[in-house]
């Protein structure tokens, strides 16, 4: 893959530490903070508020380098250039490091195929925090730990190391804990490693991992319209998300239009939600701290763990899917600031296999009867009947089928409001109105440090919008694409008409399916014949319109919200 991004100068403000040969290291240092790259070539120590979070051992070849098959060449020729930034070659590749202050920016240009950058971490490093997609809750462990990841927080009691730009963690290795980078021939990396304190990072929303948390956790939605919204994070498999999914959301918004919609993906409306293709209930139960925080949870889980053939397995499979269900409940009440679980009976489904059917009837007998039985807390759970009104409408076959239709959602959508108003105790049906001082929180998942994604796109709806600098040609164009390796990346090329030169312009995209045509990556926009700035690439919003520009986690109050996202006061 070609795409350079090196950075060969300061953004403006910035302040570059330059480094100073010490009998053949080089060092960086600013406050607390210090960098080692040593006569080799490669970094050797990273020090923070006192914290060294590279593994210095014997039993390893260095705290980090560059390795191909086991060949670890040193760096030669390491000079500083003019804008300060350290460089050096070695037959497998190019690195440079420059260094601000509280960043090390190391840029990688792999000169031969398969090669790793290996940065092996301190056994003083006791917690370790990464993100698997964009919008994750992150995934927090004691190392050792293995997981594909481009983002990683190292913890050594109050200082933290975020890497950026990785591929992925690993070990044990000789005891150690592992970043990896891999590289193909001609491509460039280019890392950021960010050296604070937890205490700083929880004041910066800009961090890496603060603009990577979980979509929603905490709201100030009571004070910031008439009436109040209603969060509700729709958690489920393709029902609530794919094909005519989020006509679901679509037709409960015509009932309750206060409703606002949480989760990590958006679908083809625009609409948040929490669900994924594919899913069973063990599925759901795996990507629980991935679910947003929300004060009300609708969960419609359990038709494909009953895809069974054989009629004697019946109440069997019915009864784990049940205990996984009523388990993924008790977890959703364990969620920060939950008021209502609502919990809806499995559908009907109108397939070539009519045990899928009966088995979805058989759990839902089981759970009806939990409830009945009072084991569930009824001031905290609420059972929303579905199967039994749809078994009584004339040709429901025909609406629901597997997933339903259109007109099948419609049906759903009001047996599904009606009961959450009823609950709530809502008697004001009219459309929420956002006060002064609010707006919708947005997500800016483009790194304009990396030049890619922070971190791999899960699959969705996704508007990318940028300023149009320069046009040149009538070939000019935008490609948005996966890593080359991938055998099913996005790469989508779209062109870029000169009559927006100057403009704003905006591009909508559609991921496509995981595991049909498209593989969960880091997404890289590379122009043709055309200059781009400030790009915001964010989960598509119910308008169809790219929010204002901004970096990080911001809240826009400049775009008009649409019913169904959520407002909050911003403080």
């Amino acid at each position: 893959m070609a795409f350079s991004f090196f950075i060969s100068t300061a953004e403006a403000g910035e302040t570059i530490v330059k480094p100073v040969n010490e009998n053949g290291n080089w060092i960086f240092r600013s406050g607390e903070s210090r960098v080692v790259v040593g006569k080799n070539g490669y970094i050797t120590n990273l020090t923070t508020g006192g914290s060294e979070f590279l593994a210095n051992s014997k039993d390893i070849p260095a705290a980090s380098y560059l390795c191909e098959e086991g060949d670890i060449p040193a760096l030669s020729a390491l000079s500083v250039q003019d804008d300060a930034t350290l460089k050096g070659t070695c037959q497998l590749g190019e690195i440079s490091y420059r260094f601000n202050g509280s960043s090390l920016f190391v840029t990688l240009n792999a000169f031969d195929d398969e090669i790793h950058f290996y940065i092996i971490a301190s056994p003083d490093v006791k917690k370790l925090e990464y993100m698997a997609h964009a919008g994750d809750v992150p995934t927090i462990t004691a190392p050792p730990a293995k997981a594909s990841c481009s983002v990683v927080r190292l913890y050594i009691d109050d200082n933290c190391l975020d890497v950026s730009g990785i591929n992925s963690i690993w070990g044990p290795w000789k005891g150690f804990q592992v970043l990896d980078i891999s590289l193909k021939k001609g491509e460039n990396r280019n890392l950021k490693i960010e050296m604070s304190s937890e205490k700083e990072n929880d004041n910066n929303v800009e961090t890496v991992s603060k603009s990577l948390k979980k979509m929603s956790s905490e709201f100030s939605y009571q004070e910031a319209s008439t009436p109040s919204q209603i969060p509700l994070c729709m958690i489920g498999d393709s029902i609530t998300w794919a094909g005519e999914g989020d006509c679901w959301r679509k037709y409960l918004l015509e009932n309750f239009p206060s409703f606002a919609f949480i989760g990590t993906h958006s679908a083809k409306f625009g609409y948040s939600h929490a669900g994924e293709g594919g899913n069973n209930t063990r599925k759901v139960l795996a990507r629980m701290t991935e679910i947003p925080d929300c004060p009300y949870y609708s969960l419609l889980i359990g038709t494909n763990d009953t895809g069974i053939r054989d009629e004697s397995k019946i109440e069997e499979k019915a009864s784990e899917t049940a205990v996984s269900i009523k388990e993924i409940v008790s977890k959703l009440l364990d969620k920060k600031g939950v008021r209502k679980v609502f919990l809806c009976s499995i559908l009907p489904c109108f397939t070539d296999n009519p045990l899928r059917d009966r088995t979805n009837s058989a759990v839902n007998k089981i759970l009806r009867s939990d409830f009945e039985k009072g084991l569930f807390p009824a001031d905290k759970v609420m059972w929303i009947e579905f199967e039994n009104p749809i078994r009584k409408i004339p040709g429901w076959e025909k609406l629901i089928l597997l997933h339903p239709t259109p007109e099948g959602y419609k049906i759903i959508a009001k047996i599904h409001a009606d009961a959450i108003m009823n609950a709530i105790g809502i008697t004001d049906k009219s459309p929420a109105i956002p006060h002064k001082n609010t707006g919708v929180r947005i997500y800016n998942l483009w790194d304009k440090t990396l030049n890619f994604t922070k971190s791999p796109i899960i699959p969705g709806w996704y508007t990318v919008s940028f300023d149009l600098k320069e046009h040149s040609g009538s070939n000019a164009s935008l490609r948005i694409c996966g890593p080359e390796n991938l055998k099913d990346r996005l790469d989508k090329t779209f062109k870029i008409k000169k009559q927006n030169l100057g403009k704003r312009v905006t591009i909508d995209i559609f991921t496509g399916y995981e595991g049909y045509g498209y593989a969960v990556s880091e997404l890289y926009i590379n122009p043709s014949n055309c200059v781009i700035d400030n790009i915001l690439f964010e989960k598509r919003r119910p308008s169809g319109l790219a929010s204002t520009y901004g970096e990080g986690v911001y809240f826009d109050s400049a775009t008009r919200p649409v019913p169904g996202e959520l407002v909050e006061s911003v403080k």
